[in-house]
């Protein structure tokens, strides 16, 4: 209670975080209707709680607040001043202390829902793993207190907290399923223990966003069945897992759909239906992502290539329209900037690698597709300057990076190397096609940026490769120009026809062959030997790293 501000500061603080609460409160369900109530109004509705793990979900509510805050707002105004980090920072490690390992306060219904908000806290500062945790930690706590069973059969009389553990059942267990996916994880909760609790709240509820994620978490659950035994991975069951994806969409009401301005609607309702059109398309490019890789060598997965690289044009489009939004670009949390880069990634590996030899083929899509990366780029870029902006400022640098390889002159034999936290590792190496496509005049590049040096690509992070090796000519019989200034293939002795991207370490790629020494740091136990730590608390925004490197050796590293 020491930790809490008075309360005139608590309703200035409340008053200038009321609009990312309008748009964001139906994804709360662990917050109290009055307390929700007092989150849109700014208008005290409930007082200071006494139970501890409800004081904790107040003081939580508080930090999230704080963090979406403006970024003019002047604590120095307030009338107990503070320093925003550190005040959030000590409310969380108290919570953590005394809440979150204490048994018997979590193992009350406001002490799963304190684990639920601490859960999403770290989900929407871009700390996925500690999400995970915490949610799994919400899960084992409510399937002891049996509310897996007390929701999967209509209410008994006089069960006024009933739809209260239907709503955050549901919840934690679609959460589950959404994290595991991206990290390459099981889940943790069948379908016999979801499925029911799902059809009772479509029955009790009109179509939302809420019902249509809870759909999703369904069908999440089987991507991840597939995902996880990639020996026996079906194709008829992915087309199967595809159609009933399409039969989800068309059980929304068409307006939701409609791709027209939303001028008729409030900036909370657009923003529910960008959402829902961004995560279907997201969850459309993973579904069908393992399947796309073996395009190239069998055509009977040529489907499943389409359908991710429509998906992932469809996923920037949605990110677009959100991102210029008006009221609702400042709230936007790194997950979503994180998906959004793996969706330009995909493209951009797509069009380096795979454009050339779809049956299908067209340059002017490619250039469409170029120029969809490009801006995905610059809205990233702008997206940086805000509050949280760190994720998007490492997506803007990387994407920057690579899409100005192919304009950077003769590459001769470099190889980049782009590691991503949760995503994994890209690997573009020359050979021949690389070489041909770096001798090509600069304005002939579909969509590609125009040349920039280090500092303007991308300041402070990453520096783009030498134009040539040190002491080789710029201009020769070698360099691909001939006499009469024609551009003709570079055919370095060095170059290969062998594939040039390589994905390592993808965690939600089925075969990714993963390191298991692969994680950052070790800790050494004399009985153990060394073992690799995982970093719990590893944010998106960190382990972003691009190294250029000529026959094994690094030459610039970010």
């Amino acid at each position: 209670m020491s930790l809490l501000p008075p309360n005139s500061d608590i309703d200035k603080i409340v008053n200038g975080s009321t609009r990312w609460w309008a748009i964001w409160h139906t994804r709360f369900p662990e917050i109290c209707d009055k307390c929700r109530q007092g989150l849109l109004t700014g208008v005290r509705h409930c007082e200071v709680p006494m139970a501890p793990a409800e004081l904790a979900k107040m003081l939580l509510c508080l930090s999230i607040s704080i963090e979406q805050l403006p970024l003019d707002f002047d604590y120095s105004a307030l009338q107990a001043p503070f320093d925003p980090k550190e005040f959030i920072n000590r409310c969380i490690a108290e919570i953590d202390k005394l809440i979150v390992n204490d048994d018997d306060f979590v193992a009350t219904l406001p002490g799963i829902e304190c684990l639920v908000l601490l859960s999403k806290y770290h989900m929407n500062g871009g700390r996925p793993r500690k999400a995970w945790l915490l949610n799994r930690r919400a899960i084992e706590f409510a399937q002891l207190t049996g509310m897996h069973l007390s929701t999967a059969k209509p209410p008994r009389p006089g069960d006024n907290l009933f739809q209260r553990r239907l709503r955050l059942w549901c919840s934690i267990v679609y959460v589950d399923r959404f994290l595991s996916l991206l990290l390459g994880l099981p889940y943790a909760v069948s379908d016999a223990a979801f499925v029911p609790q799902v059809k009772m709240q479509l029955r009790t509820e009109k179509p939302s966003l809420e019902t249509y994620v809870l759909r999703m978490g369904v069908i999440i659950g089987r991507i991840i069945d597939r995902n996880q035994d990639p020996a026996s991975m079906s194709l008829p069951a992915t087309l199967e897992m595809d159609q009933d994806l399409e039969e989800i969409a068309k059980e929304m009401p068409n307006s939701w759909w409609d791709p027209s301005p939303c001028a008729q609607y409030t900036p909370e309702e657009c923003c529910d239906r960008l959402i829902m059109r961004f995560f279907h398309n997201f969850i459309r490019i993973l579904l069908h992502l393992p399947f796309m890789l073996k395009s190239t060598t069998e055509r009977r997965y040529q489907y499943c290539h389409d359908a991710a690289i429509e998906s992932s044009r469809s996923t920037l489009i949605s990110y677009k329209d959100l991102r210029s939004l008006a009221g609702v670009n400042p709230y936007i949390c790194k997950v979503i900037d994180f998906q959004a880069f793996t969706a330009a990634m995909l493209l951009i590996i797509h069009l380096l690698g795979y454009s050339e030899e779809s049956p299908n083929h067209s340059k002017e899509q490619d250039e469409k597709d170029w120029n969809l990366v490009k801006a995905t780029t610059d809205i990233l870029r702008r997206a940086a300057t805000e509050s949280g902006g760190t994720v998007a400022a490492q997506s803007a640098n990387i994407l920057g990076a690579v899409c100005n390889i192919p304009c950077t002159g003769p590459i001769y034999n470099l190889t980049c190397k782009i590691t991503v936290p949760y995503f994994g590792t890209i690997t573009v190496a020359p050979g021949k096609k690389l070489a041909d496509r770096s001798v090509q005049p600069h304005t002939q590049h579909q969509g590609s940026m125009p040349p920039q040096s280090c500092n303007e690509a991308c300041p402070n992070q990453l520096c783009t490769p030498p134009q040539s090796n040190p002491g080789e000519p710029m201009t020769g019989e070698n360099d691909g120009i001939t006499s009469g200034g024609q551009t003709t293939p570079a055919t370095q002795a060095g170059y290969t026809d062998d594939s040039w991207i390589q994905l390592e370490n993808v965690v939600a790629l089925p075969n990714a062959d993963l390191d298991p020494n692969g994680y950052q740091g070790f800790f050494d136990d004399p009985r153990l030997g060394i073992w690799s730590n995982l970093n719990l608390d590893l944010d998106l925004d960190q382990g972003w790293n691009l190294n250029w490197s000529e026959d094994g050796n690094v030459l610039t590293t970010s």
